[in-house]
């Protein structure tokens, strides 16, 4: 559609903060696109029934878009792939988050009619209701912002909450807003997740104890911390005061 409004293409930076800006601002605000308001409301009605369009296009390949393993041949799971996959072991973790109580959130990227088609047809809405997604709907402009307002929605201080995701700029992303954040491995590696507070390969392999131990390096390091400030406090050097005793001649 670019080319029938004569625009330039935007760079692939731009597309990476037109994630968090939802589809109007990307185009006020990032790509600068020099258009009318009538014309930037066709291009993202354009947009969105096109989106709509290859979406409902998916369903009917593929049929039912649940993340069931296929046990087909190669070349049948070549033209069977669902269309939304779920890591494993996620529904199983959900459960037992919601079995002790304890609140989650959803933060995306996508518009919030996307979110909701992806978790019917991933079975995954019982665990996120509609008032604990966040979106690009939500008017946020930056993934900080995002992370505080799912905080908002838990009701819950920021350092009181674990966010999980897979890329090390959310990680940096976590801890400027005070989260602890725990990393997936893939697509990236373990050596590009250091700024995680733990890494993980899938769910199957995080436990309560494990989240607990998160918080604790907290309290673990706060003793350490005030004993480096007392060793490093200045030594204060105290005066004697000594008597002197003047010669007299008869010491000569």
């Amino acid at each position: 559609k670019e080319g029938k409004y004569n625009l330039s293409p935007p760079t692939l930076d731009e597309i990476r903060v037109a994630e968090f800006a939802g589809v109007e601002k990307a185009i006020q605000t990032v790509f600068r696109w020099d258009i009318t308001s009538e014309e930037s409301t066709t291009i993202i009605s354009n947009y969105k029934e096109k989106l709509k369009t290859l979406t409902q296009d998916w369903f009917q390949n593929v049929g039912d878009p649940t993340i069931e393993s296929q046990t087909s041949s190669t070349e049948e799971t070549q033209h069977d792939l669902p269309l939304y996959a779920v890591k494993d072991s996620v529904k199983k973790w959900l459960t037992i988050i919601e079995d002790i109580e304890i609140p989650c959130a959803m933060i995306s990227n996508m518009d919030s009619d996307l979110v909701s088609e992806i978790l019917e047809a991933t079975g995954l809405s019982y665990f996120f209701p509609i008032e604990k997604r966040v979106s690009v709907d939500s008017g946020y402009d930056s993934e900080m912002q995002q992370l505080l307002g799912g905080a908002l929605r838990l009701e819950r201080r920021p350092d009181h909450c674990i966010v999980f995701t897979a890329t090390p700029q959310s990680a940096t992303a976590c801890h400027d807003v005070e989260m602890k954040n725990v990393a997936l491995v893939s697509p990236y590696a373990y050596y590009e997740l250091t700024t995680a507070d733990m890494t993980v390969r899938d769910f199957s392999s995080i436990g309560i104890r494990n989240v607990k131990n998160v918080f604790s390096e907290i309290t673990a390091e706060e003793p350490m911390l005030m004993q480096q400030v007392q060793s490093e406090a200045p030594k204060i050097r105290r005066e004697t005061m000594l008597k002197t005793r003047f010669w007299d001649d008869d010491d000569r």
